[in-house]
């Protein structure tokens, strides 16, 4: 059979487009494709190469699953690229309705995915709206038996920066992951967090105290229960306890 090259010349000036760091004129050439053609991987890859180039991260994602469902990469290779494509792309959005139209245009295996899940709730809550970055978590926080350990501390961390978002419901569902998953600080931080943020000051206390004191939680995160505690201790009139809870916040690098 004829070669890739052979039956597109336009790949080949596509590649050169390329080398000389033009992808806008890559991503024409390969735009004159005929279709056979312009679904092979390596027409693919060509215009991956160009979609990156050009900072065009959602166009980059789209290309990639498709390269991902033709088995062009391992499952690891496939995961990072998807991953890190998926975070530029929501990092590139400046207000809500661009982070929403963002994630409205990822692929529901994106959605799916407990480290994008929690970036968009993150970057959700920067641009001042954690209702929405809580929804998209919602869907992974109904199956938290289902993500493994690492799946869950994402969510869960992702949550934490999303509090000021989750509303009564949030409730039930910190509750039964507290009870569920006790030695898992990510969680335990992200529930007392909530707990704390409606008041719930009997109930907060002793999930944040696990997360202050567990060092594989990042330091902020620690940092973050050790004030809780510290406001905590001011609710039930213990001056002394605060000053402690304090001084280890301080304490952590």
């Amino acid at each position: 059979g004829q070669s890739f090259h052979d039956l597109a010349p336009r790949a080949l000036a596509a590649e050169w487009a390329l080398d000389d760091r033009e992808p806008d004129r890559a991503l024409a050439l390969l735009g004159e494709l005929p279709p056979g053609a312009a679904r092979r991987t390596q027409a693919l890859r060509l215009r991956l190469q160009a979609q990156q180039l050009a900072r065009r991260p959602l166009d980059a994602l789209h290309t990639a699953r498709l390269l991902t469902n033709h088995q062009a990469f391992s499952a690891a290779v496939a995961q990072s690229l998807l991953r890190s494509l998926a975070f530029e792309a929501l990092d590139d959005a400046h207000d809500i309705d661009q982070l929403r139209r963002c994630w409205q245009q990822f692929d529901s295996a994106d959605q799916r995915d407990p480290y994008v899940a929690a970036r968009a709730a993150r970057r959700a809550s920067d641009l001042g709206a954690p209702e929405e970055g809580c929804d998209w978590l919602r869907p992974l926080w109904d199956k938290l038996d289902e993500l493994g350990a690492e799946g869950r501390a994402q969510v869960a961390l992702g949550l934490l920066e999303a509090v000021p978002g989750a509303g009564p419901p949030w409730l039930q569902r910190v509750e039964a992951a507290l009870r569920d998953y006790p030695g898992e600080p990510a969680l335990q931080a992200a529930g007392g967090a909530v707990m704390f943020a409606r008041q719930l000051w009997g109930k907060a206390q002793r999930p944040l105290e696990v997360a202050a004191r567990d060092n594989r939680l990042d330091a902020a995160v620690r940092r973050q229960a050790w004030r809780a505690l510290a406001a905590l201790a001011r609710e039930q009139g213990a001056e002394a306890r605060a000053i402690d809870c304090e001084r280890e916040a301080a304490r952590i690098d």
